[in-house]
Order: C-alpha cells, then sequence, then structure tokens
C-alpha cells in the first residue's frame, strides 16, 4: 500500500489518500522484490539517495518526509533501477514532489527501459513532448514489455518521490521466468503467466503437451501428432499438414506420404508393378516378391512378361564370306 499526504497542522498529517490498492498492489515489481533490486544514480542531492524512490513513501515533499531521491544539477542527470532479471511490465507511475509546479525537477524526463547491461537504452516515454504541465503522479503504460532495467533521465536536476513498476502478462505465446519458454495454444490464445498451461486444452496442430511446447516427433504431425508421414530420404513432414519437402519414401504415396502401396506395386509413388505367384505380393519398397513369379513374368522384380523378352532377343551373327557379310538373324 502506498500513501501520499498533504499539509500539515502543528506537525500532524491533516489528508492522506491511498494510491495503490487491490491487484496493482499484488503486482508491484518494487514492493515484491524489496531486498532484491538495486537504484542507482547520476549524482546525490542533500542525502536523497537513489533507494528513497523505491521505500513505499511517496512523499510529497523531500524537504519533509526525506523520501525521495534527487540529484544535484547535472547537464543530464538519471535515475536507474535494476530488477534482478526480465519481467514484463504493464505499467510504471512515477511521483514527482508536491511543489513539482515551482521546481520542475521531474517534468520534462524521459523514461528508458532495456533488457541487459550491454544493450542500448530504448525510449518508451517521453514527457517533453506532453502538454500536461500540472501532475506530480504519472501513469506510463507500457503493453507487457521485457525489461530488467528502468531508467528515468532529464536535464538539469531530478527529483523522485517514488516509482512503481507494475507487472503484466507475457506475450502471447511465451511463458515462464523471464517469459523465455514458449506455448504453442491453438487460436493464439494466452498461456499461464507461470505453468504455460493454455486458457482451452487445444494445442496448436503439430504441438503436444499441458503447455503445448513439445513439437511432434520426426515423421509425426497433426492434431496431437496423430498422424505418421513417410517421406524420403532423412526428411521428415512439416508438423502441422504433414508434407514432404520431396517424394514419399518408397511404399508410400499420398498427399501425407502415410498410404501404403497397393498390392501389386512398390517404390517411389508406387509407380512400379509386380507380378508374384499365388496370393503372395511384393515387398512395397523394393518390389520383391517372396516365391516365384507369376507365370508369364520373370525377373527381379517379376515384372517382365516373358512373351516380351522373347520378341525382344535378338540374336545377331556376322560371318565373313568372301569379303562379304553374311547376317542371320535369329529369334528365339
Amino acid at each position: 500500500m502506498r500513501e501520499r499526504c498533504f499539509g500539515k497542522i502543528f506537525n500532524y498529517v491533516i489528508l492522506c489518500m491511498s494510491l495503490v490498492s487491490g491487484k496493482d498492489a499484488d503486482t508491484n515489481l518494487i514492493t515484491k522484490l524489496e531486498g532484491v533490486l538495486k537504484t542507482n544514480m547520476s549524482s546525490v542531492a542533500f542525502n536523497w539517495t537513489s533507494e528513497n524512490a523505491v521505500d513505499g513513501n511517496v512523499g510529497p515533499d523531500p524537504e519533509q518526509c526525506l523520501c525521495c531521491s534527487g540529484t544535484t544539477y547535472n547537464t543530464i542527470s538519471w535515475w536507474t533501477v535494476d530488477l534482478g532479471k526480465k519481467y514484463p511490465i504493464e505499467k510504471a507511475t512515477i511521483y514527482s514532489r508536491e511543489t513539482e509546479n515551482k521546481f520542475g525537477q521531474l517534468q520534462g524526463f524521459q523514461l528508458f527501459l532495456r533488457n541487459s547491461s550491454e544493450q542500448t537504452n530504448q525510449l518508451y516515454y517521453d514527457d517533453s513532448t506532453t502538454t500536461e504541465t500540472n501532475t506530480s503522479v504519472f501513469d506510463i503504460f507500457l503493453s507487457n514489455v521485457l525489461a530488467r532495467y528502468l531508467t528515468i533521465q532529464k536535464a538539469g536536476i531530478l527529483t523522485i518521490c517514488e516509482i512503481e513498476v507494475f507487472e503484466g502478462d507475457c506475450m502471447i505465446g511465451t511463458f515462464g521466468e523471464e517469459c523465455s519458454k514458449q506455448c504453442h495454444c491453438a487460436d493464439n490464445r494466452i498461456c499461464d503467466r507461470f505453468t504455460g498451461q493454455c486458457s482451452t486444452p487445444v494445442c496448436k496442430i503439430g504441438w503436444i503437451g499441458t503447455a503445448c511446447d513439445t513439437k511432434c516427433e520426426v515423421d509425426a504431425f497433426g492434431e496431437n501428432c496423430g498422424e505418421k508421414c513417410y517421406c524420403a530420404g532423412n526428411t521428415t513432414c512439416t508438423i502441422d499438414y504433414g508434407i514432404c519437402p520431396d517424394n514419399c519414401r518408397k511404399g508410400y504415396f499420398g498427399t501425407h506420404c502415410n498410404k501404403v502401396c497397393p498390392d501389386g506395386a512398390f517404390g517411389t509413388n508406387c509407380n512400379d508393378k509386380c507380378f508374384c505367384d499365388g496370393n503372395g505380393t511384393c515387398s512395397k519398397d523394393e518390389g520383391i516378391c517372396p516365391g516365384a513369379c507369376l507365370a508369364g513374368y520373370m525377373g527381379v522384380h517379376c515384372n517382365i512378361a516373358e512373351k516380351e523378352d522373347k520378341l525382344n532377343l535378338l540374336l545377331v551373327i556376322g560371318v565373313s564370306a568372301g569379303g562379304g557379310v553374311l547376317v542371320i538373324v535369329a529369334i528365339v
């Protein structure tokens, strides 16, 4: 709970108002991370140190409460807080001193966010572009930006009486610590911020698991990974609709390469035929019959007709006779 108090009679506060309640009180990272977060600032005036801006007391005046952070005059003055790790930030609320209109030690500030100490600050709010000059509380909505560091800066003197940083939700499709894990819920629905469980128990096609974060195994696709595909070579199909990048594996055909060649067919896309004896059929991949070929057929795959083979078997004999050539062609 944060309170801001205004005015005094004989050193007694005569008016206080609550500033944080309900859900906001539960999601204020400044309160949640007390003792963990770290603050720093460009300089210190009147012992108004950087940690005063996160002490839970919003003022109203630093000279009375000694609860605000303030710098000396600098070309650029800044104050920063390190949350320890990245959080999705829904909103930041910044409180100035009660006499801000007189001193102007927060107006015109800029708010920067970043994820790591190496990353360049990203500007998310620029008060110098606003026309509002009669306010001491600045609510800045940040749409669940993922950030670890928040920095406030302005030219001249900077005085901040309190800052509150409210935790939001991970962006759609992410969950877990620092929103670093992915969930794949159907219809792009959100998943639980901490467990990743989808708001409806349905995953995107090609994903399974409570958090819909387990990809279909190789050669599996579809809803609940319940379909199989058989692609040629070392390739596999897409996990959603089971499309192979090239041909089907020998012995299979179809849009998803999951239909077995009918009896008497084999090979790539079942384009080859075999004729096995009796009720036998050849292997779907290489076309090998388990026994003899059907009468009238021969060959490794039992797909060469004997009659056709004889008609195509030509015996050509060349005999030299007195400088001439005698050619005898025999059909066997």
